[in-house]
């Protein structure tokens, strides 16, 4: 398999497992509804992942790059720069918050 679909799968198995997780809960969700789900074997999956856990932290690690990219794309608006200047770093802090809220109410996979 080309390295480009093996990565596909990884994020089919990802995005799928997430979606089982949500649904079910980590502790109700085994790898075989995962391969399930996905319409493959058990050990289609462990030829990408080890374990259960360790496809959760991917996608932990996922949403953190992801929340990473958003971030570094962030601008505040020239009134919230002004807002900012004129109080002290509880703005700051409400802002940063604000945009976090933002990014895990918005994001489909956030």
């Amino acid at each position: 398999m080309p390295k480009n679909e093996t990565r596909n799968t990884k994020e089919v198995i990802m995005n799928l497992a997430l979606e089982q997780f949500t649904k079910h809960g980590f502790e109700r969700t085994g790898i075989r509804d995962i391969a399930k789900v996905i319409g493959i074997r058990e050990s289609a999956i462990y030829k990408h992942f080890g374990s259960k856990q360790e496809i959760f932290n991917s996608i932990l690690k996922n949403i953190e790059q992801r929340y990473e990219k958003e971030m570094a794309n962030f601008e505040l608006s020239e009134s919230m720069k002004e807002s900012i200047e004129k109080s002290d770093s509880r703005a700051d802090l409400f802002l940063m918050c604000t945009k976090m809220f933002e990014f895990y109410l918005k994001s489909e996979y956030g």
